[in-house]
């Protein structure tokens, strides 16, 4: 857990020898970059709250797969953590403007 003001050279450096200073792309990434460890953390918190019994119920009940339990137990049970981790990850972007105005230096 680093400030993002830290990271601020080291990605202006990299985004320049990549050529993607004043891209939508570069930008993008910089806020997936910054964005994903936040995400990560929160929707580890809610699955790992969901009792495994749940998962080894359907199999016995006849789910077929791992992306069987996922789809139809995981995920549905795991849908108000990942709406708060979608609206976690939109705040802390939209807000972040300092890497918007070092890496968009002209227009986009």
């Amino acid at each position: 857990m680093t400030p993002a003001v830290s990271l601020a050279v080291p990605i202006y450096l990299m985004m320049s020898h990549y050529r993607l200073l004043d891209t939508y792309l570069g930008l993008s990434l910089v806020h997936t970059m910054l964005s994903l460890p936040l995400a990560i953390w929160l929707l580890k918190g809610f699955i790992d709250g969901i009792p495994r019994e749940l998962e080894e119920a359907a199999m016995i009940d006849g789910a077929t797969s791992l992306w069987q339990v996922l789809r139809y137990i995981v995920l549905p049970l795991a849908a108000p953590g990942i709406a708060v981790t979608a609206c976690f990850v939109f705040l802390s972007s939209y807000i972040e403007f300092m890497f918007a105005l070092i890496i968009a230096r002209g227009d986009i």
